[in-house]
This record gives structure tokens, C-alpha cells and sequence, in this order.
């Protein structure tokens, strides 16, 4: 997006210095003096004018003197902190615009920071059409927060990092999904290792080849705008060149005696007698198609393209420009009968006075025709209707054999197309109107052909927009082109893909039937020790390291009163309650002896397992330490039976023996 923003900015100011005519350019010193002479006044009117509608924090001259550069016209007012009064010296100039100067090149600079502060801006060079000098240097600044936030508000600028972050967050949800998912049966590789990474494999396939295809338009796009910007430079090229051949055509004929003489006399039947061949010869060699004789006042006295049609005044920036400074001035002008022509102003003086003017134009259809021969791209020249009048554009189409009609399109016409027919995408943006979106590039396609369109707007000598030349790059052969790379390397991901996926669901395959073997094995040997532990009459309970009842069998939870869910995670010590027959003290708790000691314990003959109940039975019990192959403590595992039957025996005993004495 930022190099469509270069891109587009690279348009305007080329726009602008196109509009800047470099003769006028060539008067100006650069100096504190050139402020308020008729030059450097009609240059910031037309800076003035040409910054309508465009968005920057202000535009200026620039020209190479003696190793610096100076400030010339601008559109910063005089009061504004950023303003630079003509022959302002630049001080911290960036190294990039001197290249401006070197190449005659438009180019794009920053962020660069100068005496006026940070900014992004664009330079395009005024050239002397007949030898490429250098005149001067339009520059369009913006402000680099204001460029930034450009920037930051593409409509697309988020979206990789946000599918990004869907997708890592996806990811960890995933984890922590199985992660708390207790285990309920063997692990199901396909479900939770297969599927996820054939997902994940997929995705990655097909946003590969999505920024592959972005790629490819994007680079597409990229040559269109560089063909675009370089129409533009064309353009401006095109039309200097002809204001010159104009120059030099005007000139010639101001100096034709029998001419001027029919002038000075305002003679009209000797200027229609006179111009008539002469317009007629210029308009097969040179495609000259209007000639005008205006008086000082600015009224037109002749046209010899039009002979019955004068006294009416000419509205012309271009002719109050000659008029205000006294030099030939040249611009794209509206005539009365719809026909924008490239219109060039010569001063025609008597004896030092100023006697009047003399004007050739050279239709911009002839123009298009040039353009498009140049660029060898077809071409559509658009005029703007709200400049037009439709029975003026009528008779315009009958002289200059406009392909368009009134009617067909809301808002403009067409009066150069050098397709048979316009492609059905363009018909359309001109039918809505969405052919003002000419700052930016889009694609059409008419059968076979596809083509990327791109628009330079058309200026008027008071940079009003009043028509478009669109440009149609060809790229059907990069599209085919395309289309198969994106085939085969579909056909050839698809081939590596599924070749990974099934060897994927091979070893997954593999590993999970292992796994559920090995899981089955388990859960029997499980179920023969669980039915072997609940079978057998002794108390058994396990625990963990810290001495926290994992598990018991029935036998134990007879003993104990205690369930094992009731039990279970809590200290052994609560659950198995014992004390010393003989002395009713509580007695040391063999488990945690057996966890810190590692070594197996026997507890003493008298004692007594103290039931949750509070029933009492004497007992006796061994615990040991449960440990793994590395000798790591796991658990301890308490082993108890209940022999108050025994004890009762042994005392009565006891008591029989001592009767007998």
C-alpha cells in the first residue's frame, strides 16, 4: 500500500510541473527579486490552482544556483513557519534531491528531516523541451505523521498479521484444550497430532499460494504504475514538444508579411484569403487545427478554422498569462465547440506596442494519437462534461471526428478510443462514474485480453481536471503465463501434499495402533492387579511423595472407614490413625518413615489402627517405598492386616499362664 501511496504521489507532482511551463520558468533569477514580477506571480497561480483538491502540507520551486538550491514560487503563505520567501537558500538538503536534478527524474523522498521539519515529499523536474535543461524543481511535501497514518489506514495493512494471530491463538487453544482433557482411553495420535498438522500443512499450502498470486498482481501493478507515471512524464513530454514545433510555427507566420499586413489593416477577407492555405498545409504536416487573430483587448478578430465565428472574447488562462507578462505562454484550453486543444499565445507587437496576439492549437485528440503510438499501449482520451455544452460538443465531433456520443456516459465523452470497442469493466466505470478512481489501477478483461488500467488526469492551463487518458497495459500474456505457474505448482503441491499426508497417516497410523496395543496391555495388567488388590483380605493403600492417599482397596476401607473417594488426596495420617496398645500414645506413622528413610518399615506388635468410626483393632502392617527404574521415589505402599483375633489369643494366654503358677 505504501507504493501505491508513492506511486500516487509521484502522479500528482509530475501532474504539476507538467501544468509549470518552463519558459516562464526560465525569467525567474531566484532570487528576493523575482517577488511580484509578472513570472512569479502567474507560476504560484498556477501552483495555487494545481494544489486544489490535493492533499499536502504545501508545494514549491526549487532551482540549482551556484551549488545551492533556492526557493522560487510556492503555496506556502508568507506567514506560514514553513514558508521559504524567494532565494531562501535550503540549508539541510536531502542528498536524494540533487539525484532529482542529475537524472531529470521524478522521485519520492523520506522520511527526511530539514530546517522546516519532517515530511515525506515528491520532486518532479520542469525540462526545456529542446535541449532536457533543467529549469527547476516542483516539490509537494507531506508530513510524515500525516504519511504514517496514510499508511497505517490501508484497508489491508492488518490483515496478514491478524490471520496471523487468529492462527497462533488457535493454536495455544488447541493445546491447552487437550492439555486439560483427562486422558480416558489410549491417546488418539490421528485426532490431536494428524488432523491438526494436516490443517495446519494445508493453510500453509494454500497462503502460500495466495501471496504468490498477490505477489504476481502486485508486481503487475507495479509495471502499470510505472507506466502510468511514465505516460504522465510522456505526456508532459509530448506537449512541451508541441508547444515548440507551435513556437516555432507562430513565429513564422507573425513574420509573414502579407500576413501582418492583413492584420494591421484588420482585414478579415485578406487573413481568411491568407491563413486558409496556410492552416490547411500546417494541419496535414504538424495536425495544427486551430489558428486564432486577437486583438490587445483579448477578442477574438479570426479564426481561420472557423471564419464566420468571431468578436467574442477569449476566456483563456493561457491568454491572460501572454497578456500579463507580454511573453508567449502555451496550455491545455477549452474552445467553443467542445475541442480541448494545446493552445500556444504569441505577442504580436507593431513599433514597440503591443498590436495583438496570434494563437495556434493542435487538437488533444492528436495528442492521444501521439501518446499512443509512443507507449504503444492502447490509449482512451475522456473529456470532462461539466467544461462541455452538447451542441458545442456536436460540432466539435463533426470537425474533429470524436468517437463518442453525448448520451452514452453520465459524466463524460469519449473523444479518442484506440480499440474498436471499449472492454465491458471500463464501459462500466464510466457508466457509475468510477472512472474518477484514475489515481488508482484496476484490471478489466474483454474475451481473451486482459488488460491493468491506469489514468492520468488532464489539466487545463488553471489545472482544472477537465478530461483522463487511460492507459491499458497488456498482461494476457503474463496472465497465461501465470495461471500455468499457478497450476503447476497447485498440481505439485497437491503431489507433495499428499504424499506427506500419507506418510503422515502412515507412521501416525503406525504409532497409534502401538499405543493402543500397548494401552490395552496396560489396562488389563491394571485390572489383574486392581482385582488381584481387591481380592486379597489385607489393607493396602498407596500414596504419593508427599504422602497423600492415591489409593485403597476394599479390605483397607474396612479397616480405616474410610472410601477412597473420601480419601483420596488427602495425608495418610488422617485417613490411617494408629497409637501404641500399651501406652495409648500415638504411634510414629510408618509411611512418612518410609519416604524419608527409603527403607522398608515394620510397625511394633502392639498397634492399634483407630477406625473413623473410633473403632479400635489391633494390627499389623509394613510400608515400603514405591520406586521407578532410576531409583526416584514415586510413592509409599502401606500394607496392613487386622490380627486383633491373634492378640485376644495371645493374651488370653498370657493370662492362663500366669493362673497356672
Amino acid at each position: 500500500y505504501q507504493i501505491e501511496l508513492q506511486e500516487q504521489l509521484l502522479r500528482q507532482v509530475v501532474s504539476i510541473a507538467g501544468s509549470v511551463d518552463p519558459y516562464l520558468g526560465q525569467k525567474l533569477t531566484f532570487s528576493p527579486a523575482d517577488k511580484g514580477s509578472p513570472a512569479f506571480e502567474v507560476l504560484r497561480e498556477r501552483l495555487l490552482e494545481a494544489s486544489q483538491g490535493v492533499v499536502c502540507r504545501g508545494i514549491y520551486t526549487l532551482a540549482l544556483r551556484e551549488g545551492q538550491l533556492r526557493f522560487g514560487p510556492e503555496t506556502y503563505r508568507e506567514d506560514d513557519p514553513m514558508a521559504g520567501p524567494p532565494g531562501t537558500v535550503y540549508q539541510h538538503t536531502p542528498e536524494e534531491l540533487f539525484e532529482v536534478f542529475r537524472q531529470k527524474q521524478p522521485k519520492v523522498i523520506g522520511p527526511y528531516t530539514d530546517e522546516y521539519g519532517t515530511f515525506v515529499s515528491a520532486f518532479a523536474p520542469v525540462l526545456l523541451p529542446e535541449n532536457g535543461q533543467v529549469v527547476l524543481v516542483v516539490g509537494m511535501d507531506i508530513l510524515a505523521d500525516d504519511w504514517q497514518r496514510m499508511v497505517r489506514a490501508s484497508p489491508t495493512a492488518w490483515l496478514p498479521t491478524g490471520l496471523a494471530l487468529l492462527g497462533v491463538l488457535g493454536i495455544a487453544g488447541t493445546v491447552q484444550w487437550i492439555r486439560r482433557r483427562p486422558l480416558q482411553g489410549p491417546m488418539r495420535i490421528r485426532l490431536w497430532i494428524f488432523w491438526p498438522m494436516t490443517l495446519a500443512i494445508v493453510s500453509a499450502f494454500l497462503y502460500w499460494l495466495a501471496w504468490k498470486g498477490s505477489v504476481w498482481k502486485q508486481t503487475n501493478k507495479s509495471t502499470t504504475h510505472r507506466l502510468v507515471l511514465d505516460t504522465q512524464m510522456d505526456w508532459d513530454g509530448i506537449v512541451k514538444g508541441k508547444a515548440q514545433v507551435l513556437q516555432g510555427l507562430v513565429q513564422e507566420a507573425a513574420e509573414n508579411f502579407d500576413l501582418w499586413l492583413a492584420w494591421r489593416r484588420r482585414d478579415r477577407e485578406g487573413l481568411r484569403r491568407l491563413s486558409g492555405p496556410l492552416l490547411e498545409r500546417l494541419r496535414k504536416r504538424y495536425h495544427v487545427s486551430h489558428l486564432y487573430f486577437v486583438t490587445p483587448e483579448g477578442d477574438c478578430f479570426f479564426r481561420a478554422h472557423r471564419p464566420d465565428d468571431y468578436g467574442d472574447r477569449i476566456p483563456w488562462a493561457t491568454m491572460r498569462t501572454a497578456m500579463k507578462t507580454g511573453e508567449p505562454a502555451h496550455g491545455v484550453e477549452f474552445g467553443k465547440v467542445g475541442d480541448l486543444t494545446l493552445q500556444y499565445v504569441v505577442p504580436w507587437r507593431y513599433g514597440g506596442k503591443q498590436d495583438g496576439y496570434l494563437c495556434m492549437g493542435i487538437h488533444l485528440k492528436y495528442l492521444a494519437e501521439a501518446m499512443q503510438r509512443h507507449v504503444g499501449a492502447p490509449v482512451i482520451l475522456a473529456f470532462d462534461k461539466a467544461y462541455l455544452r452538447q451542441e458545442r460538443f456536436e460540432q466539435g465531433r463533426q470537425m474533429f471526428g470524436y468517437h463518442g456520443q453525448w448520451e452514452t456516459y453520465p459524466h463524460v465523452v469519449i473523444a479518442y478510443q484506440s480499440l474498436p470497442e471499449l472492454p465491458g469493466e471500463i464501459h462500466r466505470r464510466f457508466q457509475t462514474g468510477r472512472h474518477w478512481e484514475t489515481e488508482k489501477v484496476f484490471r478489466v478483461e474483454s474475451g481473451s485480453q486482459v488488460w491493468e488500467v491506469g489514468g492520468i488526469v488532464l489539466l487545463n492551463s488553471m489545472a482544472q481536471k477537465v478530461g483522463y487518458l487511460l492507459v491499458l497495459n497488456d498482461i494476457t500474456a503474463h496472465v497465461h503465463l501465470a495461471r500455468k505457474e499457478l497450476w503447476l505448482s497447485v498440481a505439485l503441491g497437491t503431489v507433495f501434499l499428499s504424499g506427506l499426508i500419507m506418510f503422515l497417516a502412515t507412521v501416525t497410523g503406525l504409532a497409534e495402533g502401538q499405543l493402543c496395543k500397548v494401552f490395552t496391555d496396560l489396562s488389563l495388567q491394571r485390572q489383574w492387579l486392581e482385582a488381584t488388590l481387591h481380592s486379597i483380605g489385607d489393607g493396602v493403600i498407596s500414596t504419593d511423595p508427599a504422602g497423600c492417599v492415591v489409593d485403597m482397596n476394599p479390605a483397607a476401607e474396612r479397616m480405616t472407614g474410610w472410601t477412597t473417594a473420601e480419601a483420596l488426596g488427602k495425608p495418610i495420617q488422617e485417613v490411617f490413625r494408629i497409637i501404641q496398645a500399651s501406652t495409648g500414645q500415638e504411634a510414629t506413622n510408618p509411611v512418612q518413615q518410609a519416604l524419608q528413610t527409603g527403607q522398608v518399615v515394620e510397625l511394633a506388635n502392639d498397634t492399634t489402627l483407630i477406625g473413623r468410626d473410633g473403632s479400635q483393632r489391633q494390627i499389623a502392617d509394613t510400608c515400603a517405598p514405591i520406586r521407578d527404574q532410576s531409583g526416584r521415589v514415586l510413592g509409599a505402599v502401606l500394607v496392613f492386616h487386622d490380627v486383633s483375633q491373634e492378640y485376644a489369643l495371645k493374651h488370653a494366654l498370657r493370662e492362663r499362664l500366669k493362673e497356672l503358677e
